[in-house]
């Protein structure tokens, strides 16, 4: 029998719980889960206990039975930023926060931190090993392995005393004895599914209907529904769900910790198989979609599965859906004519994903004509309905064209026709920058290759990784400090993400990447004297100054010399330097838009971006 906890607290004004449980419950409920949903006076810690009690006693040792453990609500974080061997405070403590939070006192502690709940699911797990956990809340990453720029609240509330927190970690000492020292690292036998990073906010976002969810909840519900029944692990549902929230939420960065390549509710795991390819009169289908990295415009050489050396056919992408694609002929093999039966296809050439935009215009001509103009640039989309991942929105009504997002304009008014080019320019520029994100992470290049910090030019003083995301002042400098700890020379470019959209290199003045030797340091914002006077980050002209603004600096390390001024936005001028390797067409597509050859060797690259939050400038009346 497959069994689902289903958890929603609501407090403190936090929005869209109670439309998550719902969702969450309908979905789990037609994969065939029995679900126990826990809403007020049900949220509470006692009852939530209780909950956890009745599910390990209904559980059978060694049944393997689906578990699924799903909590939306507020995240609760506190850190100890100067542990002694002494301390009993963890550096890091997390907790969820039930509905009788406001309960707590020193003596008391009402949530349900993350050692407790790792306990008690390594308990569930001594029965089933197949145990997925979703957190949407803040503070999630890494919850069960314990080691001001919006309109809207984050999902996190303030945390408890440091004494209260003492005090729950005795607690939970004389409860469980040696286990809680004995706790792993990581639980192998669980997946989590988890909203945001360790110190991360989780967002709220609002579906086509007008009702609020959680980002995270609102997009994996939709994934999930997409997947159905096919064979889809969970890494592959991540990264649909992430893409679409990276497209309105820049800051928050879901993830999948644990057994990623399971199969969703399953012990089962997946290799890469072969698409399977058909044809029905002229058209094509593969049975894979946007969840296998299948875009639109990708080209597909198909061939026998006995003899997938030889291409009888290559197709062309046309339209895309999760698990299956549609596609046109480019070309048949010598001497053939039609598909064979037992054909399957592989990617040889990868198109720009592109961003969509939701066009709401009038009248009809005008619509068209804004369609028209958007999908004749090369990186946005047009939407003529209300979706959540769009990146934007042109607007139309008395001649007058507005670009805003949800936090409000990207620019003031235009003037319609005359200045839809100008309109769609900026449009492009924050397609680019999502774009470029999508390429982030570690490719044979580690964090640990490249220690970086960061922080304001006035002090000199590092933010903390722990501090959340920092704010600063418009007028305001920044420094970034890297460090090369490996035995290879790297090559180091730093873009600014601006508020707007646009991408602005910060180290111009190297094209190829600074060079960075082995145990070597480099410091951007400082002068060859010594002085740190560090870098702005400027508030772009066209952005209103209504409120602040999120954006992003962006390091990227490589280990052979590139030039990277390709994916700049505001100088469309800079030379543009021929293509000389695999890495420099992958960077070069975001600018170009064109294919890039699929089996092309890509050299290794690192991309961490570290996002901030830039307040506006002072009016000047």
């Amino acid at each position: 029998m497959s069994r689902a906890i289903v958890i929603g607290s609501v407090l403190d004004g936090i929005v869209g719980v109670e439309n998550d449980v719902l969702d969450v419950t309908a979905m789990l409920q037609t994969r065939g889960f029995a679900v126990r949903a826990y809403e007020g006076r049900a949220a509470s810690r006692a009852c939530i206990l209780g909950a956890f009690a009745e599910l390990l006693d209904q559980v059978d040792v060694g049944s393997d039975e689906p578990i699924v453990i799903y909590y939306a609500g507020h995240g609760g974080l506190v850190i100890n930023k100067q542990p002694t061997d002494e301390d009993i405070l963890p550096r890091v403590f997390q907790c969820l926060v039930p509905t009788d939070w406001e309960q707590n006192t020193d003596d008391d502690f009402h949530g349900i931190s993350a050692f407790e709940l790792s306990l008690l699911l390594h308990q569930l797990t001594d029965r089933s090993k197949n145990v997925s956990v979703i957190l949407d809340c803040c503070y999630a990453g890494q919850f069960i392995d314990p080691q001001g720029a919006v309109k809207r609240r984050p999902r996190s509330l303030a945390a408890p005393s440091p004494l209260a927190i003492a005090r729950h970690m005795e607690e939970l000492k004389q409860r469980y004895g040696n286990s809680l020292e004995r706790l792993p690292p990581n639980n192998p036998d669980v997946v989590s599914v988890v909203a945001c990073s360790a110190q991360g906010p989780a967002w709220p976002l609002t579906d086509d209907q007008g009702r609020d969810h959680g980002a995270l909840t609102l997009a994996l519900v939709q994934a999930l529904d997409d997947v159905g029944t096919e064979r889809v692990p969970w890494a592959s549902i991540i990264t649909a769900v992430r893409r679409r929230i990276r497209d309105r939420l820049q800051d928050q960065r879901p993830a999948v910790e644990g057994p990623a390549q399971r199969l969703a509710f399953s012990l089962d795991t997946v290799d890469a198989e072969p698409i399977e390819i058909s044809q029905t009169g002229v058209s094509f289908r593969l049975r894979a979609g946007t969840l296998a990295g299948v875009a639109p415009g990708d080209v597909y050489a198909a061939s026998q599965l006995a003899r997938p050396d030889i291409e009888v056919a290559r197709v062309r992408v046309k339209t895309a859906t999760p698990i299956m694609a549609e596609a046109a002929l480019v070309a048949w093999g010598d001497g053939v004519t039609a598909l064979p039966d037992d054909s399957i296809a592989e990617v040889r050439e990868h198109a720009l994903a592109r961003k969509s935009v939701w066009i709401r215009a009038a009248p009809p001509h005008a619509e068209a004509e804004i369609v028209r103009a958007v999908d004749h640039t090369r990186r946005l989309h047009a939407e003529l309905t209300y979706d959540p991942y769009v990146i934007a929105t042109i607007e139309l009504a008395d001649d007058q064209l507005t670009l805003s997002d949800e936090l409000g304009p990207l620019l003031g008014a235009r003037v319609f026709p005359a200045d839809l080019a100008e309109v769609l320019a900026v449009a492009s520029n924050l397609a680019a920058s999502r774009q470029l994100l999508d390429l982030e992470g570690e490719h044979g290049i580690t964090l640990q290759h490249l220690p970086t910090e960061w922080g304001l030019a006035e002090n000199a003083t590092p933010w903390g990784t722990d501090d959340g995301i920092p704010a600063m002042d418009a007028d305001q400098r920044i420094f970034v400090r890297m460090r090369n700890a490996g035995n290879t020379k790297l090559y180091v470019h730093v873009f600014n993400l601006a508020p707007a959209g646009s991408i602005v290199s910060l180290t111009s003045t190297a094209p190829d990447g600074i060079d960075l030797p082995s145990a070597q340091e480099l410091v951007l914002g400082r002068t060859p004297a010594g002085d740190l006077l560090g870098i702005p980050l400027a508030w772009p002209s066209e952005l209103p100054t209504d409120a602040p603004r999120g954006g992003c600096v962006l390091v990227i390390a490589t280990r052979q010399p590139i030039d990277l001024r390709v994916l700049e936005t505001v100088h469309p001028s800079a030379q543009r330097h021929a293509e000389r390797s695999g890495l420099q067409a992958l960077f070069s597509q975001v600018y170009t838009g064109a294919l890039r050859r699929a089996r092309e060797p890509v050299d290794g690259y690192l991309m961490l971006p570290l996002p901030y939050v830039l307040r506006a400038p002072a009016r000047s009346d």
